[in-house]
């Protein structure tokens, strides 16, 4: 008996048995992660919409650009009939518009280009492997910097680095501390990994780092130009990261109606409106810094 189904386990038709079978879960896998990376990024853009970034240059970070074009790559990568994958593609990208209350300015209606530019083009695998490197260098990127910032005593640049630097208990006890953690835990790690989940199911292996690397500088220097473009043809022609504004001679404003400028190419920190959460650390503990100017700088925190 067992002869026989070694016998039969080998032959041509169990081997194709065995391939369906392995289709079938990837597949499974695909739907199973889809929602997760469409979930988590409907609440980042009901995040970034409340504290106002849609409206000027500092929703143009390199992790909300990431942000946008992970849902539409997932639903690209379901397998679907080309006419049923271009109609659900359509249907986010409106759905995300309204998540942004149908901001019109030139930085919300950037985003409906990007996610249509990404539903049309050719998902070559190099621009997938290039896609999948990016998840893993922005979530280590950022809590590489939220651990080196709470080790340090005087550098910060969110709420939760200086809730971990008060430790674990502290950790435990502050309803702000624990909402700081969860929140950069969907924006900042479940986000990148259901989507690269979903890049490797449907590539099917991991990515050669070194041939990912030239599509990571050329992703990292497309968003770079758009920001830069931007910063130069809107005032007051500022930078987002706090990196402040261009030179003079690099200023080229544009004459575009106010709708359309929104709240312009600014980097200031003053006009962005934090959750109850961000604001501050509970009780104080930071003997002042809490509750003012180097507690809001966490708004920067999309790197």
């Amino acid at each position: 008996g067992s002869s026989a189904g070694r016998a039969v386990g080998g032959s041509p038709v169990g081997r194709r048995s065995g391939a369906f079978s392995q289709a079938r879960a990837m597949e499974l896998l695909h739907w199973l992660f889809a929602p997760v990376v469409l979930g988590a990024n409907l609440y980042n853009y009901h995040f970034l919409d409340g504290a106002g970034m849609y409206n000027n240059i500092m929703s143009w970070q390199l992790t909300i650009f990431s942000l946008h074009v992970a849902p539409v790559v997932t639903i690209r990568c379901l397998g679907l009939l080309r006419l049923t994958e271009l109609l659900l593609c359509t249907c986010w990208i409106l759905l995300a518009w309204l998540f942004r209350r149908g901001q019109r300015s030139l930085f919300s209606l950037f985003f409906i280009f990007l996610e249509g530019l990404v539903a049309v083009c050719i998902l070559e695998p190099p621009l997938l492997d290039a896609l999948m490197v990016l998840q893993a260098l922005i979530s280590f990127g950022f809590w590489g910097g939220v651990v080196f910032a709470s080790a340090s005593p005087d550098f910060s640049f969110l709420p939760l680095d200086r809730h971990l630097r008060l430790g674990w208990r502290h950790m435990l006890a502050s309803h702000k501390a624990q909402r700081c953690l969860l929140h950069e835990f969907v924006g900042h790690f479940v986000s990148q990994a259901s989507f690269a989940a979903v890049l490797l199911l449907h590539v099917g292996r991991c990515p050669p780092l070194a041939a990912a690397l030239p599509g990571v500088l050329l992703l990292v220097a497309s968003c770079v130009a758009c920001v830069v473009a931007a910063s130069a043809a809107v005032p007051p022609h500022e930078l987002p990261y706090n990196l402040g504004a261009l030179p003079s001679v690099l200023r080229r404003p544009l004459p575009l109606p106010p709708w359309l400028v929104g709240g312009g190419a600014s980097g200031g920190l003053e006009a962005l409106t934090l959750p109850w959460w961000m604001q501050g650390i509970d009780g104080g503990e930071e003997g002042g810094d809490g509750g003012g100017g180097g507690g809001e700088r966490c708004a920067n925190k999309h790197e």
